[in-house]
């Protein structure tokens, strides 16, 4: 399975163009980022994984690659990116074990944890303003577990992300940024009781 995935990878990375590009709106996660986030699932070994910002499932699938038990709930707001992204699940062989939300990140956060299980792992990759609040309404809905929680682009897009950069160390029982492309925050977060 790992050679498929790792060939939807390569697809995906190769595409180019206008949707897919390194600096268009709906760019995927950078290339030093991809295995980042596989070792970071390895170290973990979550259950349930929450991705925020599934694009055309680029990270979804290095997250797949970290652990193949783990379950991944991944929230795209774009029918038409969902979708490419639920053909690049198929063809990587993960589709099983991925679910798939196609609607805002606030409106996916309120199904934890009656829909959605409580995340021990919380990748966060979508529209930028949103990210203190998203943040904030998973902890406060994971009835005091923790939780790890990777958030993408918070050195290249550091002024849109001032708020939630200024919030973390409240939330945070520790905290490093691993110095990527974009900049890669890594945070084990005390869920509220």
């Amino acid at each position: 399975m790992s050679q498929n995935v790792l060939a939807v990878i390569e697809k995906i990375c190769v595409l180019g163009g206008e949707q897919y590009g390194e600096h268009a709106w709906r760019n995927p996660i950078r290339k030093d980022t991809g295995p980042i986030l596989q070792a970071l699932v390895m170290a973990a070994r979550p259950k349930n994984i929450l991705e925020l910002g599934t694009g055309y499932g680029l990270s979804t699938c290095y997250l797949a690659l970290g652990d193949s038990q783990s379950k991944i709930h991944t929230v795209e707001f774009d029918r038409a990116v969902a979708e490419q992204a639920t053909k690049h699940f198929q063809d990587a062989g993960i589709s099983h074990r991925i679910r798939q939300w196609v609607c805002g990140s606030a409106e996916a956060i309120e199904q934890i944890p009656a829909q959605i299980p409580i995340p021990d792992f919380v990748f966060v990759d979508h529209s930028k303003p949103p990210y203190k609040d998203d943040v904030e309404a998973i902890a406060s809905r994971s009835e005091g577990q923790e939780f790890l929680l990777v958030a993408d682009n918070v050195v290249d897009r550091q002024q849109e992300l001032k708020d939630f950069l200024d919030w973390m160390p409240s939330i945070a029982l520790n905290l490093t940024v691993i110095s990527t492309q974009c900049g890669l925050l890594v945070a084990r977060v005390k869920a509220e009781k």
